[in-house]
């Protein structure tokens, strides 16, 4: 093969060492085999400066990861040991390789092509491993080795939330930061305990914390006390994500409720006609109601501006009749007569949190409207949630407030104003969850924190 082609080679596996030449390439079953040595040029010896001779060449065998065709790539370095011909010399020498270091078995290219394949966080380590014919202890060392994921400075507008990894008894919920308007992730923390935060917080200098503005979190009562202890020149907002999502959640228990009635009264008629009849049946189809609540309970859980009603019938093959949307609502709000109320006084607040208001007092003027009718509803769901409005009230409020964001991405999109919440924070905390559902779980905090 033509000298030419030889560094064309070399080129294409990233193999930086131009006094190399490529002697064979051939195929041994999945393997490709490449063996090259160094040109050989006079060599004089660095204490006596005698010339040296060659005791003639071993093969050494390296691996290379480079290829993507489904082989494995194996080069063989036929490497010279060169010794002094001055016999009160002796000194010796080996050819040395500028991608591979002395005694290894793998080029100094690998550990990098191995990082970035990680950067796929829907690979595991041991997909990696497998691509690159390595062990996935290795894999681990490679990116434990080269990669050290720096805090960022605390932003202006801060995120907070947790996600829940359970890496450990202690590793349960990490603590999760990130900047609102550039959407990066400033840190993670393995745990939101007290303890930890205040050795975290106190350890970053008061003048860094004074940039923080705005923190954007849920109710979690840490969260809220965010400005008296770390952040003085800040003011906490409660995202409406979370005070929607708390919202759904009592209803969806009233539901849960409903259901195990209504199961409760299908499994005594069961019983009831077992016991006439004189059968022993374990299970019989399940009624209407119970179909309906388990079914179409976004009636009550969505937002009914939103919902898609069809006027034409179709089908049902859960009902096993042709229905229109409007039927099937009909139908599942006679289940219980308190459906169709909570839905009408939900909608209340998810109207009011669309609203943009031109002042926080008129916001605030609203929302004491909605609490008292949540209040007089007297329900115990309503009531609760009545409370938690009102003592969230400020924080609440604090969250229709639209900032102008500092973000020279976003202004090229025309997105320089924005209503503050943890949208983008819930979008982020689908991927860890992802990722720990793909990996199978992790124990090794600092390793997914990086990852």
């Amino acid at each position: 093969m033509k000298g030419g082609h030889m560094n064309n080679i070399t080129k294409l596996l990233n193999i930086e060492d131009e006094g190399i030449r490529i002697l064979n390439i051939s195929i041994e079953n999945n393997t490709k085999v490449i063996e090259i040595e160094k040109i050989v040029v006079p060599h004089f010896c660095p204490n006596c400066h005698e010339r040296m001779y060659s005791k003639g060449i071993y093969k050494r065998t390296v691996n290379h990861s480079m290829l993507q065709d489904g082989f494995t790539l194996s080069i063989q370095i036929h490497q010279r040991r060169w010794v002094c011909s001055n016999p009160e010399c002796r000194f010796t020498v080996n050819d040395e390789f500028t991608f591979v270091q002395p005694g290894k078995r793998i080029t100094n290219l690998l550990p990098f092509l191995i990082v970035n394949a990680l950067k796929d966080i829907n690979k595991t380590t041991v997909m990696v491993a497998k691509q690159f014919n390595v062990s996935d202890t290795y894999v681990h060392y490679c990116f434990a080795k080269m990669v050290d994921m720096k805090r960022l400075p605390l932003p202006r507008i801060l995120c907070v939330d947790e996600v829940h990894l359970n890496i450990s008894d202690t590793m349960n919920y990490c603590f999760v930061m990130m900047d609102f308007e550039t959407r990066e992730i400033v840190d993670i923390l393995p745990n939101r305990r007290q303890k930890t935060l205040d050795e975290y917080f106190y350890g970053i200098s008061k003048k860094e914390r004074n940039n923080v503005e705005i923190i954007i979190s849920d109710m979690y009562q840490s969260y809220l006390d965010f400005p008296s202890k770390y952040f003085t020149h800040s003011h906490v907002i409660v995202d409406s994500f979370h005070v929607i999502a708390y919202i759904n959640q009592q209803l969806n228990l009233y539901l849960i409720e409903l259901e195990r009635k209504f199961k409760a009264r299908d499994k005594q008629a069961l019983e009831e006609k077992n016991f006439s009849l004189n059968t022993e049946y374990k299970t019989s189809k399940k009624s209407k109601e119970v179909i309906l609540l388990q079914k179409y309970k976004f009636f009550l859980l969505a937002d009914a501006d939103e919902i898609t009603y069809y006027s034409t019938t179709r089908y049902n093959r859960h009902l096993k009749q042709s229905l229109t949307t409007d039927q099937i609502e009909k139908m599942f709000f006679e289940v219980d007569d308190k459906l169709k109320i909570y839905r009408d006084y939900k909608q209340k607040y998810l109207r009011f949190n669309k609203t943009k208001f031109e002042s926080k007092a008129v916001c605030e003027e609203r929302l004491h409207e909605i609490i008292n009718d949540y209040f007089e509803l007297k329900s115990p769901i309503f009531t609760k949630i009545a409370n938690l409005l009102k003592v969230n009230i400020e924080h609440i409020v604090n969250s229709f407030e639209w900032v102008q964001l500092h973000n020279e991405e976003l202004k090229s999109k025309n997105e320089v104003i924005a209503r503050l919440s943890n949208g983008p924070m819930e979008s982020f905390n689908r991927i860890p969850k992802d990722y720990k559902r793909n990996g199978r779980g992790h124990k090794n905090f600092e390793f997914v924190r990086n990852r």
